[in-house]
């Protein structure tokens, strides 16, 4: 298991992001990690993509009052790209927050920590929350879902492709692993856990 243990520092960043955020104690921050290393750009949705299954997982809430979303990222490629992410997603009126891309490693923990759950694809955003014992929806797609362990706290959703995992950093195929996500029911997924929560 992973152990992450966070400073008095982080642990004051983790709180001043729920505050900006202005949820309450009793509310859910749903942390959505947009980013991965550019080493395998395939364990990213586009930017259009992301916003949409944000929108359809608030549709899918029952109790949408209690629940608010960041944009977890951790690089400047991340930072233009929540940027694209919140315009579309605060366009639907639902409440979405940007959490600060540029500020190292340690400060990206703490962003994570400040959520109650995590959505990531197998990328440092995952692994985080995991070590933070974060309850998690994982999608996978280029990466073997097998070698990774959420401890009983999430839900692992797969690309619906038969070469997946391929681990291949380039792809010939027109349409890519992350675009065959069963997308209903990473929606619904990300709901079932927000609503366990509150």
């Amino acid at each position: 298991r992973y152990v992450v243990v966070l400073s008095n520092e982080e642990r004051r960043w983790a709180v001043e992001d729920r505050r900006i955020t202005g949820l309450s104690d009793s509310e859910v921050l749903i942390g959505w990690n947009t980013g991965c290393s550019n080493r395998y750009p395939y364990k990213r949705f586009t930017a259009e993509d992301t916003a949409r299954l944000i929108i359809d997982s608030w549709k899918r809430l029952p109790r949408k009052d209690a629940v608010r979303f960041a944009l977890l990222g951790g690089g400047r490629d991340d930072e233009q790209r929540n940027r694209e992410i919140a315009s579309i997603v605060e366009s639907a009126r639902v409440p979405i927050f940007r959490t600060p891309c540029l500020g190292g490693l340690r400060r990206g923990l703490a962003s994570v920590a400040a959520c109650d759950m995590v959505v990531s694809g197998d990328s440092l955003g995952l692994h985080m929350a995991i070590g933070l014992k974060k309850p998690v929806v994982a999608w996978f797609g280029i990466t073997c879902h097998q070698e990774i362990d959420v401890y009983g706290r999430g839900i692992k959703v797969l690309s619906n492709v038969g070469c997946r995992p391929c681990w291949l950093q380039s792809c010939d195929l027109e349409k890519k692993c992350y675009e065959h996500m069963p997308w209903k029911a990473m929606g619904t997924a990300v709901a079932e856990i927000a609503t366990a929560i509150v």
